[in-house]
């Protein structure tokens, strides 16, 4: 069996967020392909040092570092291979545990930019959690009295020196061209290491929910309900505005509790369409993504397009509101103030939104994993799976199976004694 290792911060079969999404949607997209998917996260916090392995979606043990390269030696003798390491984040990590299994691992390394934590360990760059601070490097002068600041130097500096050692081998991927612009700016010698490939493609055309308003115009927030996604944002439009004219639903797994706010449950573990089918059943008219950062793709967006939902964001939101320039299926404002006065102008709201519907600007019927990751794959990794195809063993499970239970002795064992 020809694998891929992925690594990440945490258990993406049962935690939300768009990262997570990504690694699910990935995995199954190698698989359909004929790859194994072997996926590590750390257990606890960096100084524990432990592994949780799960291969093809499915648990298989928790390890520490050397426990793990072992286990990866022995998988390797056992006639699989190892070829392609995808690195999709490193927030939980340590970067010392990270070098180890780089360093036994030859393949090929692409290292995701779903946020900014290779810049700023607040992940989002926002100065304390409250304010976007900009995508220069961390500074004395820049992060003077921010939290992130004295924890996340060191780190960023160790994970420099990691991008050095593994230079050779290294792929930054983005997943827009805002953010590939963005993360240029911190790491501009990287330039020529850097692509950009979208999470999704789009097929086709949802010529559906074109409906003209007459009353009431159905307006959604869709998922995290977080300050830097725009929740408090979206409480004071509640709050100001009369719902005489509106109608409010929340798309997540949370729920509402204020009886004005209709709520839908979604949960994309269970399928990674939820959203898409809940807002095309509730016929949503707009969505509200007021994005507090420098979001470097967002789901909920191109979910809201596939539903052909007008957008309304802010300029600071990134693929957001570039998508929204781009895509002319939404509007863009400055700041909040100008939201709440656009929704207590009912009429011209309606008209924005009315007048997105006439138009032949169609969202997507479909959105699929984007195929195009798989041309950065190494020829030599595709051709070994190609010949796995042909003469792939009936016992191969059963081998795999038999050598884990041995394994899961030996280190029983070896817990005991020692």
């Amino acid at each position: 069996m020809i694998y891929i290792l992925s690594i990440g911060m945490n258990d993406y079969r049962n935690r939300a967020g768009g990262t997570n999404k990504a690694i699910r949607a990935q995995q199954e997209l190698f698989r359909q392909h004929g790859y194994g998917y072997m996926y590590i996260c750390p257990v606890k916090e960096k100084k524990e040092r432990l592994w949780e392995l799960i291969i093809n979606n499915h648990f298989r043990c928790v390890r520490s570092t050397e426990g793990l390269i072992f286990f990866l030696y022995r998988l390797q003798l056992e006639g699989n291979s190892i070829n392609e390491v995808y690195i999709h984040h490193l927030r939980t990590a340590s970067l010392t545990a990270i070098d180890q299994l780089l360093s036994c691992i030859k393949g090929n390394i692409k290292f995701y930019i779903h946020d900014y934590f290779s810049i700023c360990p607040s992940i989002k760059m926002m100065r304390n959690d409250t304010e976007y601070c900009g995508s220069d490097m961390m500074s004395e002068k820049k992060c003077k009295g921010c939290k992130y600041y004295k924890a996340g130097i060191e780190d960023n500096i160790q994970l420099r020196e990691l991008f050095g050692k593994y230079e050779s081998r290294l792929l930054f991927i983005a997943p827009s061209d805002m953010s590939k612009d963005v993360w240029l700016k911190a790491y501009e010698s990287y330039r020529d290491r850097t692509i950009v490939i979208y999470h999704q493609a789009l097929r086709g055309k949802f010529k559906k929910n074109r409906k003209l308003i007459r009353n009431k115009i159905r307006v959604g927030y869709l998922g995290e309900p977080s300050y830097s996604k725009g929740w408090n944002v979206w409480n004071n439009i509640i709050r100001t505005v009369s719902n005489k004219n509106y109608q409010y639903f929340y798309f997540g797994k949370d729920k509402y509790r204020d009886g004005i706010v209709h709520n839908v449950r979604v949960d994309f573990q269970k399928d990674l369409n939820a959203m898409i089918c809940s807002l095309r059943q509730k016929r949503v008219d707009c969505v509200i993504l007021w994005s507090m950062w420098e979001e470097t793709y967002s789901y909920t967006f191109y979910e809201s397009l596939a539903s052909n939902a007008f957008v309304i964001t802010n300029r600071k939101s990134g693929n957001i509101a570039d998508q929204v320039a781009r895509r002319k299926n939404g509007i863009i404002l400055d700041n909040e103030k100008e939201l709440i006065d656009l929704f207590k102008n009912f009429e011209l709201l309606k008209m924005y939104i009315n007048n997105y519907k006439e138009s032949d600007n169609y969202g997507p019927d479909k959105l699929v994993e984007n195929p195009e990751i798989l041309r950065y794959i190494d020829a030599q990794t595709a051709q070994n799976v190609c010949e796995v195809k042909r003469r792939r063993k009936t016992s191969e499970e059963k081998k795999f199976s038999v050598y884990y239970s041995v394994l899961q002795i030996f280190y029983y064992i070896k817990k005991v004694l020692l």
